[in-house]
């Protein structure tokens, strides 16, 4: 995609999410609360299962930009979004969906890759910016390694709960 092909991307991103037939992963160190309204609702079956992998970076006012900098606004902006989101998605669709946060100050993982049924594909770009840059989506050959990985490091990962917790909650 160049420059500009915002609308393109997000038709292309959207119409592999809407063929899933039994899982979706989305692994983005910058998939906030505004990628749920982007990409998720295209989710079109209630049996997919969907894990998202994200990062601390995704909790910076300024993600847009891909800063690898800590969030600036309070975690509890962050939450009521969230939880906005995640009802109007839930009172949509009945898929059981996880989001896990990376909360390692060093990245543990940059590229960014959605898995659908297993097939799996690398974005050049950030859900959130995609097309607005030239960047591409490419299927990876033998996605099942990667795959294997990103789910490894989705297990050692926080619940987007815990990640998002109060930091009083947090300290009883």
């Amino acid at each position: 995609f160049m420059s500009g092909q915002r609308q393109e991307a997000l038709v292309h991103i959207i119409n592999k999410i809407k063929n899933a037939r039994s899982s979706l992963f989305i692994a983005d160190p910058y998939f906030n609360a505004n990628q749920i309204n982007q990409f998720l609702f295209a989710v079109e079956r209630d049996n997919i299962k969907i894990k998202v992998l994200t990062s601390f970076q995704a909790f910076n006012k300024n993600a847009d930009q891909e800063t690898d900098s800590e969030p600036e606004e309070p975690l509890q902006d962050f939450r009521v979004l969230f939880e906005k989101t995640l009802s109007a998605f839930h009172r949509a669709h009945n898929n059981d969906l996880e989001i896990k946060v990376v909360k390692s100050k060093s990245s543990l993982f940059h590229d960014r890759f959605i898995a659908v049924d297993g097939r799996v594909w690398m974005l050049g770009s950030s859900l959130n910016s995609i097309g607005t840059r030239p960047t591409l989506v490419m299927r990876v050959p033998h996605g099942e390694i990667i795959l294997t990985h990103l789910m490894s490091l989705y297990d050692l990962s926080v619940t987007l709960d815990d990640f998002l917790e109060p930091a009083d909650e947090a300290d009883a």
